[in-house]
């Protein structure tokens, strides 16, 4: 049910952005009003709160975004605080995230490696990753030590290990296989 909910409203918002021609500004601004909810937890409890009417809610929005973000996307949100479904914010900026990436041919991959990429060596990766996915790629480079080398790539919901870690792992449970049988 709560992902009917989001992705009716993600949709919604999504085609209102594509009529009006603003689909990265809204993208950007719901992001940043995501991060400010995250910041201030309260604030969206306030918002969720049967305590305050639904005029309350909306004057709240209106004095705190008002002249901070795009009429739309102010009005998106009174929309959410008075029927109940602000808690899904952050759920619906995802899926919204995800349809400006599907309409705009972008893959995001995250590539874990012991020691950050270089400028060179994240071009050259993001120029492979698009080559063999056809898709244009917004690369973010995740450091976690304890790999120890290779890299980890994240795609969607697809994972390729190819760690020093992993490789070790294999040949481990290589020896283990051999000892035992």
């Amino acid at each position: 049910m709560a992902n009917v909910i989001v992705q009716t409203y993600a949709v919604s918002l999504f085609e209102v952005a594509q009529e009006e021609k603003k689909e990265e500004l809204l993208l950007a601004q719901l992001g940043e009003v995501c991060a400010l909810m995250r910041e201030y937890p309260e604030f969206l409890r306030l918002l969720s709160s049967p305590v305050i009417t639904k005029e309350e809610r909306e004057q709240l929005l209106e004095q705190d975004f008002s002249g901070q973000v795009d009429l739309y996307l102010l009005n998106f949100l009174k929309i959410l605080a008075q029927a109940d479904r602000i808690s899904y914010l952050e759920e619906i900026e995802k899926a919204f995230r995800a349809l400006y990436y599907q309409q705009r041919n972008i893959q995001p991959v995250i590539a874990v490696t012991a020691v950050a990429m270089t400028e060179e060596l994240q071009r050259r990766l993001c120029d492979k990753l698009e080559f063999s996915l056809g898709k244009k790629i917004l690369l973010e480079n995740q450091i976690d030590p304890s790999i120890l080398g290779g890299v980890v790539l994240k795609i969607g919901n697809r994972q390729m290990d190819d760690s020093i870690k992993n490789r070790l792992e294999a040949v481990r449970r290589q020896i283990l296989e051999n000892i035992g049988g």
